[in-house]
């Protein structure tokens, strides 16, 4: 290994394992992380039904007031957080799940404070899908 790079092989390491435990995770991406694991426990024959219940995108610090989120055909999650008065205090979107899932509709849930997510997922033609957001 080349003697300049070797320095950097420690802080190289903490990097893939702090973003390997979530340290830089975001609201968005702690729920598609969670849809993904959804998707990866349905069934595979179709018309297989998994319930995926008490999401939250809240996370240290993060996304504590009220907070939407849409999710839409092109395979777009989006999260947007806001505080008690209902000013957004952030938006966040990721397409980290679309690689696994089908959102054949759009959806778009307001969410009160602490309350929680739950997406219904079927197998439909082989293919993992997004039918209901509550």
């Amino acid at each position: 290994m080349n003697k300049q790079l070797r320095g950097y092989s420690p802080l190289l390491l903490w990097l893939m394992l702090a973003t390997g435990c979530g340290m830089f995770s975001n609201p968005a991406t702690r729920l598609a992380n969670r849809i993904e694991m959804g998707a990866e426990a349905l069934g595979v024959k179709d018309g297989s039904a998994y319930m995926l219940m008490n999401l939250s995108p809240s996370g240290s610090g993060e996304c504590r007031g009220p907070y939407s989120v849409r999710l839409d055909p092109a395979g777009t999650l989006t999260v947007v957080c806001k505080n008690a008065s209902g000013q957004v205090t952030s938006s966040v979107s990721t397409t980290a799940y679309a690689r696994m899932l089908l959102t054949p509709h759009s959806y778009m849930v307001n969410k009160a404070a602490g309350s929680d997510l739950s997406i219904n997922l079927q197998r439909q033609h082989g293919r993992a899908v997004i039918v209901g957001v509550q």
